[in-house]
């Protein structure tokens, strides 16, 4: 046993001996990172100092991180190297960074990823860490950056890029006996296809923890790094424009199936009208541990192009941001009409006041449908009488508006002639009715457009006088409107011969 094999590391080989516990690759999910733990290699390793360029997948991005392997026999062999000892969190291989201290003296590795990640989606990142033996301090500064092009700073001063995964809530690592493993949750905004691995952050600012064990002339941070993964954990969209007080389907994604557990919820939230979710508004439910969809109900709320929205968990309690902002509208206004009543054969034509964009659907007597905003029905008959309903959607919004057609001829008519001469035949002129009406009003006028007679009774007809006076032979005007069973109001103009 060397002199960093310590009692203390003794106990660690017992412990890895006697318990199987590594975190290991999720085998429900797919990991974008290539030769994640490290395993495969382009040549054993050789002795310090050892670039990474030995592993496959894996380079140095800056300066000199190292590779540990048992094929190799001395220091850079696993579990006892020249740091101390150290079995694999996940199979028998793993590699070797300093994160520095104040002074600098940061090491990154890098890696290009299967694939993309896809933007607005989230990720679970993971990586393990040990404390190597042989140094003395631990740090806070460890994190992932991904990138398309090259990031911004690079040598010395590669500390200075912002990641977008930061461990430090985690402190200053300091095992030297367990793995600790690093995870946390972020949303991608790009496309991004590679990642740098690394301490990163405002040296001074940096967290560093000074260990009992290990060499008073090595006090910055070395860790060994293993199990890195990074894995598509959730995702959700959704239209960007929402329409007041309508319903409204988020479909969620779920693409690990140890994240979420039993009895958690998925609830949507609602920000203010200012993009603020300090007394967010929660407007759909679904309780899943899997893929769902969430049925919402758009408030009524003012209307603003500024609204978040957002997906958060229960168990375990994380919040998921959705990309870009939210549109409430007030709603959308359709009104129908149409050219009935029409005779049978004739065309009945359909009308929807027109909404840019919309999509529309028609339904009605007799099967009918269609998705023009102004069907026409050819050669209508009895048939396609009664009632239409048109809908008219757009993003979220909906409207709705109904018309009652009737096809059919007038159904009350008025004799172009009668002749009152007490003969007993055609002497009074009555209404003919071709089905039951529910109101009518029939008004005669002499040519003088002085009225003559007006009855709301289809039983009583004119019998040619005027104030009890006979009216002499003329051709008089008249105006009918009648209302049918179905609500349907008709008009009615012509001219009556009185023959005597």
């Amino acid at each position: 046993m060397n002199k960093y094999l310590s009692s203390c590391h003794y106990r660690k080989w017992l412990l890895y001996t006697l318990v199987v516990l590594p975190f290991g690759i999720n085998a429900q999910a797919q990991n974008l990172v290539p030769n994640p733990s490290f395993e495969e290699y382009i040549e054993c390793p050789n002795e310090d100092p050892q670039a990474l360029i030995t592993t496959k997948y894996w380079y140095t991005y800056f300066p000199n991180p190292d590779y540990f392997h048992p094929c190799n026999s001395g220091d850079r062999s696993t579990p006892k190297s020249g740091m101390g000892w150290q079995n694999a969190h996940h199979g028998v291989a793993y590699v070797g960074l300093s994160t520095g201290n104040k002074a600098g003296g940061q090491e990154y590795v890098a890696n290009k990823l299967n694939a993309p990640l896809e933007p607005c989606n989230f990720y679970r990142t993971g990586i393990s860490v040990n404390l190597v033996d042989s140094h003395k301090a631990g740090t806070d500064n460890l994190g992932v950056l991904f990138f398309l092009s090259p990031p911004p700073y690079f040598g010395s001063g590669i500390h200075r890029n912002i990641p977008q995964v930061s461990y430090s809530k985690y402190g200053a690592i300091t095992d030297k006996i367990n793995w600790t493993r690093l995870t946390k949750t972020f949303r991608a905004d790009s496309a991004y296809d590679k990642l740098i691995i690394g301490g990163f952050g405002n040296l001074d600012s940096m967290q560093i923890v000074i260990t009992p064990t290990g060499k008073n002339s090595l006090v910055w941070g070395y860790y060994f790094l293993d199990s890195v993964v990074v894995e598509k954990l959730f995702g959700f969209d959704m239209n960007r424009v929402l329409c007041a007080g309508n319903p409204f389907d988020i479909t969620f994604g779920v693409f690990v199936s140890d994240y979420f557990r039993n009895g958690n919820a998925f609830t949507f939230q609602l920000s203010d009208q200012n993009g603020s979710f300090a007394s967010p508004t929660n407007i759909g439910v679904s309780e899943s541990t899997a893929s769902g969809i969430i049925k919402c109900n758009a408030p009524n709320i003012p209307t603003g192009n500024n609204y978040r929205g957002r997906i958060v968990s229960s168990i375990p309690p994380d919040t998921f941001n959705l990309c870009g902002n939210i549109q409430i509208t007030s709603g959308l206004n359709l009104n129908i009409n149409s050219n009935a009543p029409v005779c049978p054969k004739e065309d009945l034509i359909l009308m929807a006041s027109a909404v840019n964009g919309a999509a529309y659907r028609w339904t009605g007597p007799n099967s009918f449908s269609s998705e023009s905003p102004n069907p026409v029905i050819s050669k209508a008959d009895s048939i396609h009488s009664g009632n239409y309903i048109a809908t008219a959607s757009l993003n979220d919004c909906k409207a709705t508006d109904s018309i009652t057609v009737d096809v059919v001829c007038n159904p009350v008519a008025v004799p172009t002639g009668f002749s009152p001469n007490g003969d007993g035949n055609n002497d009074v002129l009555f209404v003919r009715a071709m089905e039951s009406v529910k109101e009518l009003n029939l008004r005669i006028y002499n040519r003088w457009g002085q009225l003559l007679f007006e009855t709301r009774d289809i039983n009583s007809g004119w019998d040619g006088t005027y104030k009890g006076q006979k009216f002499d032979a003329e051709v008089v005007a008249y105006v009918l409107t009648a209302v049918s069973q179905s609500g349907r109001t008709y008009l009615s103009k012509g001219n009556i011969t009185l023959i005597r």
